[in-house]
């Protein structure tokens, strides 16, 4: 299992980076791509959540009170993390509230937004391993846009491409280290995976609703705004399909 969940992080965040690099070659064209991307993994997360990993935790549970109130817990953990540790998911350059010596910073935040991706994946794996499948995907369609913006800001700081590729490939090795912790967590501490599981839900919900669906909310010319609402049920949907068709096996 664990060489499984390794396995699977490991590619997740090297896809990840894809976005990224391909900004600093064709920046323009992968910015306007970019904008329906974040709509795009709105409807992912809200869809991993609620339609797979929660009805898995509330099947799971012996205690259904209890348990959303550690999804509750997740929400407000990961609110206070970004506020506190300035974990900012710079989705887009234009929007960026950090700027000049912010290089660092991104990169520390980035890492540390990585180990808890790994976490989480590695806690959906420990439960099913097609909830790690699905939240592995739901995770990569939210990295795309958060990368793009992240080598955008380093860029712009004046980092050479080959510093901006290699300080984010170890950026997303945190991500293993993740894994590799909270699956040693699931082996030692009984119904760990249980609240790793309510944690990945209040951590998709977070992200989808007050991270990501703010950014699609500037949006205003009416054209744009329904692209964005469709591209976010074409990732509810794909999101829906794909745990339909893992559960048949």
């Amino acid at each position: 299992m664990l060489i499984w969940i390794i396995a699977v992080i490991a590619i997740t965040s090297l896809l990840g980076l894809t976005g990224g690099v391909m900004l600093l070659w064709f920046e323009q064209r992968v910015k306007q791509s970019s904008r329906y991307l974040i709509s795009f993994a709105v409807g992912a997360l809200l869809a991993a959540a609620f339609a797979d990993l929660l009805p898995e935790l509330m099947e799971s549970s012996s205690n259904i009170h209890q348990s959303f109130l550690v999804v509750l817990v997740g929400i407000l953990t990961f609110y206070l993390l970004e506020k506190l540790l300035i974990v900012y998911h710079c989705h887009n350059d234009e929007h960026c509230e950090i700027h000049g010596s912010s290089s660092p910073l991104i990169i520390i935040s980035d890492s540390f937004h990585n180990f808890l991706d790994g976490a989480v994946v590695a806690g959906a794996f420990v439960a099913d391993w097609r909830l790690g499948i699905l939240t592995s995907l739901a995770i990569l369609l939210h990295e795309l846009p958060q990368e793009i913006g992240d080598f955008a800001v380093l860029w712009h700081n004046g980092m050479a491409k080959g510093k901006i590729i290699l300080w984010n490939i170890i950026s997303a090795a945190a991500s293993v280290v993740g894994g590799v912790a909270a699956w040693l967590l699931t082996e030692r501490i009984n119904n760990s995976a249980h609240w790793l599981l309510a944690f990945a839900i209040g951590n998709f919900i977070y992200i989808g609703c007050a991270d990501l669906i703010p950014i699609t909310n500037r949006e205003r010319r009416p054209r744009s705004v329904i692209i964005h609402f469709i591209t976010v049920l074409f990732g509810i949907g794909l999101i829906i399909t794909l745990g339909n068709l893992v559960a048949e096996h």
